[in-house]
């Protein structure tokens, strides 16, 4: 686990540089923001259902599954918190630059 802001940031990079090749149409469209919201909930929640249950705050557990071929995967809890950020600096820098590239444009 962990990499959810640098995915974030890189992710936000090569769509910014699409958006400087084809344009933002297809951007501007989008509502950004609420992917911000949505990893904001992702990261909230990472933390307070482990609390509902009686133990820690963001307390950290993994969970096992047996796959076909690959065989044992581990999932910790800690993956959803970097999905919440990862969502949460895509959604806010892919707005910040969308209405920069909609004032430039007008």
């Amino acid at each position: 686990p962990g990499g959810g802001f640098i995915a974030g940031i890189m992710l936000t990079a090569a769509l910014a540089i699409h958006m400087l090749a084809f344009g933002i149409g297809w951007a501007a469209n989008f509502p950004w923001w609420r992917l911000s919201i949505l990893g904001l909930l992702c990261a909230i929640l990472t933390g307070t259902v482990p609390f509902l249950y009686g133990l820690p705050f963001m307390h950290h557990s993994v969970w096992f599954f047996e796959l076909p071929i690959i065989g044992t995967y581990e999932l910790p809890t800690a993956t959803f918190f970097d999905l919440g950020v990862y969502l949460i600096v895509l959604g806010t820098l892919m707005t910040i630059f969308v209405e920069l590239a909609k004032e430039e444009t007008h």
